[in-house]
């Protein structure tokens, strides 16, 4: 079985799959904590809530968790060079505590979402600091979400210390995952993928697996490349993605 596949995810006894990018209600995303929870639990997969410098989606996941759900704490942070990383921790109280200390008194609010002034040499240092492992996501994607395309480039003596690269982003084109993965393999570096949801259809589509029971095994699995990332990308890409957020959104108004 190829570490890092752009095919269809096979599922076999033993393997923890969890989809580690997904957005909420909470900062720019339209599928409710519930509706991903419901979702999770229908396909047997777990999912890392990653909002956008904010931790409630994640921690109104774990308030409404049961036995068999397997969640990650997790937050996407943005530095003051729009660059983005993604913070997993191993408890969500651990996470509390570093978004109230660090976190907090360094955001501010750009439109609907938050931000950080923190720059990626003091992101760093956090990922350092704290016990969590940190992710650079959609590497070469950020010209499709209004930046540059040079973003990853021009700030690489940094984003390389993190180690840990998104290899399939399923918001982010065919292109550049292919380009994040053959960055990977030439860097030997570790690996994670997720769909990088912003409604719920796509929950799913990119997960990485391992043989883990427990956050720590798991965790532990990516920092050792004992990992698999496998999926496709939303078709259509960021089309798509608006398409299926407008769905989400008029669901749940006719839900409410």
């Amino acid at each position: 079985m190829s570490h890092i596949s752009f095919s269809k995810i096979p599922k076999k006894s033993g393997y923890r799959y969890v989809d580690m990018h997904f957005h909420t209600t909470h900062s720019d995303g339209a599928a409710t904590v519930d509706q991903i929870l419901e979702k999770i639990r229908r396909l047997n997969i777990g999912v890392a809530i990653t909002d956008h410098t904010e931790i409630a989606g994640s921690v109104e996941a774990f308030s409404k968790k049961k036995k068999s759900d397997f969640l990650i704490p997790g937050v996407e942070l943005r530095s003051n060079e729009e660059v983005d990383v993604l913070f997993y921790f191993y408890n969500i109280d651990e996470m509390k505590q570093f978004f109230e200390k660090e976190i907090i008194p360094r955001r501010v609010k750009v439109l609907i979402c938050y931000k950080t002034n923190l720059s990626l040499e003091e992101i760093y240092e956090l990922s350092k600091k704290y016990n969590c492992v940190a992710c650079i996501p959609h590497p070469f994607g950020y010209s499709m979400r209004g930046g540059s395309n040079k973003t990853f480039e021009e700030n690489e003596p940094i984003l390389k210390k993190f180690y840990v690269i998104e290899a399939i982003n399923g918001g982010t084109s065919r292109k550049n995952n292919e380009k994040a993965v053959e960055y990977i393999k030439k860097n030997n570096m570790c690996y994670s993928g997720g769909t990088d949801g912003h409604s719920i259809y796509p929950l799913g589509n990119v997960l990485t697996f391992s043989k883990a029971k427990t956050i720590k095994e798991f965790l532990g699995n990516i920092k050792n490349k004992k990992n698999h990332v496998m999926g496709k990308e939303m078709q259509f890409n960021k089309l798509g993605e608006y398409f299926y957020y407008s769905k989400n959104k008029i669901r749940n108004v006719f839900k409410k």
